[in-house]
């Protein structure tokens, strides 16, 4: 059985970073962020996943609704998996003018105007593939926490290495 998997579609891709870009209040990220939570837009599911504190339990088992018995993956390899896909689509954010990077700190100022009328569209129509829940969460909870530290996101994701970050 052949099974498609928007995780690992660039056009898709491109899509799920237009509507993040578009959602998050902030001028400056970094790439290992903007990789994060592409994931969670990528797998809802794995929300319920995140190791947060206790007070987003509620909030965060939400989704657990999103779980989808075809789509068996370790979260780790898929991620790693999703990095080239991620790339190409970043390169093509930064040709757009969409990510300016800063090559001194790794991270990228975003320029949301730069997105395309017709992709900006897309990415925020209701009805477009994206969830509008998982946005939600991200801007809500997972904005306002760190990336690296014990608490952070890339502890709480699992997805990525933290303990020898400099926080």
């Amino acid at each position: 059985m052949l099974l498609y998997n928007k995780a690992v579609d660039v056009n898709h891709t491109l899509l799920r970073f237009a509507a993040l870009i578009l959602m998050l209040d902030v001028k400056v990220v970094e790439l290992d962020r903007l990789r994060i939570y592409d994931f969670v837009v990528a797998n809802p599911f794995h929300v319920s996943k995140l190791s947060l504190s206790q007070d987003l339990l509620k909030a965060k088992n939400v989704f657990k609704s999103y779980a989808n018995r075809y789509q068996i993956y370790d979260p780790k390899g898929l991620f790693e998996s999703m990095r080239p896909v991620q790339n190409i689509a970043i390169l093509n954010l930064k040709e757009m003018g969409v990510l300016l990077e800063d090559a001194y700190s790794g991270r990228y100022l975003l320029q949301p105007d730069e997105i395309p009328d017709q992709l900006a569209r897309i990415a925020q129509d209701k009805e477009n593939s994206v969830s509008l829940q998982v946005l939600k969460f991200i801007e809500e909870h997972l904005v306002v926490m760190d990336l690296v530290g014990p608490k952070g996101l890339k502890q709480a994701s699992g997805l990525m290495e933290y303990r020898y970050d400099v926080a």
